[in-house]
This record gives C-alpha cells, structure tokens and sequence, in this order.
C-alpha cells in the first residue's frame, strides 16, 4: 500500500469496492482455471492434453499471484524502488525518458510473448481463445500500471459513471479468463456427449 508521503508500506493497497471485488474475481477465476486444468489432466490425450494442461497452470497461478497482487500493491513497491535507484543514481530527472522507452519495450515485449504464445499453442488456441486475449490484457495493463507514468495513470483513472476505467479494464480481462475457463467443462460435456 502506498502511504500518504509516496512510500510503500505493506497493508491493503485497495479498499475499495471495486479493489475488492477485483481480488474476489481474480480468486474466482483461479479456481474456475483450476476446475479447467483438472478436466484436462483426465480427459484430453497427446499434445493437445500437454498444451491445455500447461496452458491452465499459468492461468491458475497468474490469477493467483495477480489476486495477491491486488491488495499488497506490490507494483507501487516496484515502483518506488524504481524511483530511489533513479534518485541515487542522479537519472530522476530524465526519468521521463526512461517511462517512454519501458512502455514501448513493454508493448513489443507484450505483442511478443502474445504471438509467440499463440504459436504455441496454435492446435488448441481457439479452446481457450477468450482466456489468452484476458491474461493478454492483464499482463500488458500491469506492467504499464508498474510504469507509473502520470498521463497513463490518468487515462487509466478516468471515470465511467462510478467505476475508473482501470476496473473496467481490470475486471474484463478476468471475465474473460473466467468466461473461458467455464466454457471448458461445457466443451467437454457436449463432446462426451457426441
């Protein structure tokens, strides 16, 4: 959590409504993504088993870590530990700069890593199509959130109706996750069934 004079401080770093329903949603959809890795452990065969098996494991444990997340505020951490080295360091100054050059790197990585992953798992992709387009979008808004870059932070705070844009974003790629997730167990009732 991050303290009124700009330190991190471990605690609850986001008491709100929509913080905690956020750390809810990430805890549900572990356990819808542990439910999917289960089913595929038992019923899938070959390649396809492996792929879909590895593929819920990440899933399970980014939720996981993502959902911990949530409340420590472990990016402000990051963050203001980015700051002190950049202090120290005497490059505070050009910090700017450096937010430029993390958010594109962020971004290539991020396209990156989503391509190489689709690659990957290209004979089962679209089986889990909605839950890789949500960590997609989980990962990229995170790492750009540990950016601390002032006019993102403001786009991301902005408000529609009650709930900031960043909740928004948040919360989709979650439901996204658990959305796939549950569709697992549907799939393969339908073709048990066939």
């Amino acid at each position: 959590m991050t303290a009124a004079d700009g330190t991190w401080h471990p605690g609850i770093g986001d008491p709100t409504a929509a913080g905690w329903v956020a750390a809810v949603a990430y805890f549900g959809a572990a356990v819808l993504a542990f439910r999917a890795l289960r089913l595929h452990w038992a019923a899938a065969r070959g390649k396809e088993r492996r792929l879909l098996v590895v593929f819920w494991a990440t899933t399970l444990c980014a939720m996981v870590g993502l959902g911990i997340n949530k409340q420590l505020d472990l990016q402000s951490w990051v963050t203001e530990v980015g700051r002190v080295l950049a202090r120290s360091d005497g490059w505070y100054e050009r910090r700017r700069e450096f937010q430029v050059v993390f958010i594109g790197a962020v971004a290539v990585f991020g396209l990156a890593a989503l391509l190489n992953t689709a690659l990957s798992l290209r004979r089962v992709l679209w089986r889990v199509l909605g839950a890789f387009l949500g960590l997609g979008l989980l990962l990229i808004f995170v790492l750009v959130r540990a950016a601390s870059f002032h006019h993102i932070d403001a786009l991301l705070g902005l408000r529609l109706g009650t709930i900031r844009l960043s909740s928004v974003l948040e919360l989709s790629g979650i439901a996204l996750i658990a959305l796939s997730a549950s569709k697992q167990r549907v799939r393969s009732l339908s073709a048990s069934l066939c």
